[in-house]
């Protein structure tokens, strides 16, 4: 799979409980340095749908900016890629 370098938005990806697929929940919006989060019409109008994280994000209508300044919402910096493997030493 390749990636644009240049993408600025991406989509969020969650497996809800008892599912057997993940579904779309969302999509994020680059704007500078900070993420955006927009909840999926139909991920919101499904009747499992579930929060990622309720403090920072809630399910509703609309775009979602992070809280307290941050660039991103905390619970999508803790499910995104770690920088591994780039310029990392490999142990063992």
């Amino acid at each position: 799979m390749t990636s644009k370098s240049d993408a600025t938005e991406a989509f969020v990806w969650m497996w809800l409980p008892g599912a057997t697929e993940p579904v779309v929940a969302g999509r994020l919006d680059q704007d500078g340095e900070r993420l955006f989060f927009t909840y999926g019409v139909s991920y919101r109008r499904r009747k499992n749908a579930i929060s990622i994280y309720e403090p920072e994000l809630p399910i509703q209508e609309g775009v979602i900016a992070p809280i307290n300044g941050l660039p991103m919402a905390s619970c999508i910096r803790d499910g995104s890629p770690d920088a591994w493997g780039a310029g990392s030493s490999s142990i063992g």
